[in-house]
């Protein structure tokens, strides 16, 4: 099973790209964090908690990193409880006791974190959704719906959320 989920790693590395490389510290620690997260995402879509745990740790670890200083000065403002609340999340993710419905709870935590940073700086290869049912949003890599709040019984539920420019979305 690792191997697999290192292999899906593999291939979200390859088709996830910032663009141009990020020029600034704040935006390359959450790239790295966005990498990990993905994996997560895919997995709960598939109905598995598979080292959630493991991810979960190193995004902890790189958002120990991320400093507000390190942002564009006009995005610090909105971004300024982003490292704490992905502490957070990821602090309640990496443990592995959880059942699969406990880490999908902390996963959208996780996810409002992260989605706040994707809005603003737009890296490419990726989508945020939003699940009425499940009254939240999540990062995916661009192509079909997988919804990670219901896995299989509801894999393409939810809407693709717009950014600059687009529709306001409910904001979980």
């Amino acid at each position: 099973m690792t191997k697999y989920i290192m292999i899906s790693f593999s291939i979200l590395l390859a088709n996830f790209s910032f663009g141009a490389s990020p020029d600034n510290k704040f935006d390359l620690t959450m790239s790295h964090i966005l990498k990990n997260y993905l994996v997560i995402q895919e997995n709960l879509a598939k109905d598995s908690k598979a080292d959630t745990h493991i991810l979960a740790k190193k995004i902890y670890e790189d958002s120990k990193k991320l400093l507000i200083s390190e942002a564009p000065k006009k995005l610090r403002p909105h971004y300024k409880n982003t490292p704490s609340q992905i502490q957070s999340a990821s602090l309640e993710l990496s443990n592995h006791t959880l059942s699969l419905d406990k880490v999908r709870n902390s996963f959208k935590i996780l996810s409002r974190a992260i989605s706040n940073w994707v809005e603003m700086a737009e890296p490419k290869g990726v989508q945020i959704f939003y699940c009425d049912m499940a009254k939240s949003s999540w990062i995916q890599k661009t192509g079909v719906i997988r919804n990670p709040y219901f896995g299989k019984q509801m894999l393409s539920c939810g809407e693709e959320i717009k950014h600059k420019g687009g529709h306001n979305h409910p904001h979980n």
